[in-house]
């Protein structure tokens, strides 16, 4: 038989894979960053167009905006979620909103509103979808590595329509929400002719002040939490803390190691959260005993990480020059 004859009468499905295959794996400018986001786009600094502005806005909200231009452009059209999320695009929007916060009275109340909401929304619809790879993660781990078929069946419905949502959501951020957060959000507006020295003393002002805000929000919601919800807002906030801390740190010092073990903390949490997901997604769906077995893990995993907090003093994080 002749060879090409073999591959002519190879399946649509085989000769797609093999295409797939050979396709080069897309890479972005913050792959494989954390605590770290900012720091890696510090070269992209810049200053406002429009004149004199706070430092940090030039440091830090400048920068991330083209971070998240290029990654976006890496990404293309048509990512798929996963390459979204190794991209850590969501990351990065969330890690700017208590920065943006801090200087909040710098824009148009409506575009600034609006420039945020825009950011927020594809990490949500993200989110959305990775939930579900939690799920199925989480259940592997309470089920012997197995995912029963009736379970699978309403997971690959459920990320179905999550995925297409998600799809809806990057192609209205990438052709008009990004565009337009950053047509506010680069044009900063400051009263009268600012004097540098002022700026440099009042942006550390701010973002220490941002600092000490968002550490007194995670010192209300608190970490002792065993309720699911506020356990996850105790996470959430102490998360805020940490990416404000990691945006300034470069002008407010804050206790390293404090930092190191909050970090900690945040990815404890992290884990009985996922198990939570796992819990909660599974009792939705009608699956109890799976839930069952679920909920028993998020208590596990929450009883050691209530016990690693309850050693944990939060004032640790205060700024160092307050």
């Amino acid at each position: 038989m002749d060879a090409g004859a073999i591959i002519v009468g190879l399946p649509p499905s085989y000769t797609a894979k093999a295409k797939a295959a050979k396709a080069p794996q897309k890479t972005f400018p913050l792959e494989g960053r954390k605590g770290d986001l900012f720091e890696a786009v510090s070269h992209l600094g810049r200053t406002s167009p429009d004149g004199p502005t706070y430092p940090g806005i030039g440091s830090i909200i400048f920068p991330s905006l083209d971070a998240m231009d290029e990654t976006v452009k890496a990404l293309g059209k048509k990512p798929t979620p996963e390459e979204v999320d190794r991209s850590n695009l969501r990351r990065l929007t969330r890690a700017l909103e208590p920065v943006l916060s801090a200087y909040q009275d710098c824009y148009p109340e409506k575009g600034f509103d609006k420039a945020s909401k825009e950011l927020k929304s594809v990490g949500k619809a993200l989110g959305s979808y990775k939930d579900l790879a939690v799920v199925e993660s989480e259940l592997k781990a309470v089920n012997h590595g197995v995912v029963p078929k009736d379970v699978q069946k309403a997971l690959d419905k459920s990320r179905k329509k999550s995925e297409e949502k998600f799809k809806d959501a990057y192609r209205h951020f990438r052709k008009k929400g990004l565009p337009k957060a950053q047509e506010v959000l680069s044009k900063p507006t400051l009263t009268g002719v600012p004097d540098p020295q002022k700026l440099v003393k009042d942006d550390r002002t701010r973002l220490s002040a941002q600092v000490s805000d968002c550490l007194g929000k995670t010192e209300k919601v608190g970490l002792h939490n065993q309720d699911p919800h506020d356990f996850h807002e105790g996470r959430k906030a102490l998360r805020s803390t940490l990416n404000a801390i990691n945006a300034s740190s470069q002008t407010v010092p804050v206790d390293k190691p404090a930092v190191e073990r909050a970090t900690q903390l945040v990815d404890l949490y992290g884990q009985a959260q996922d198990a939570n997901i796992c819990a909660e997604w599974l009792k939705d769906k009608g699956f109890k005993g799976l839930a069952k077995k679920a909920r028993a893990r998020f208590e596990t995993l929450q009883s050691q990480a209530l016990e690693q907090a309850q050693g944990f003093d939060l004032h640790s994080l205060r700024p160092q020059d307050s």
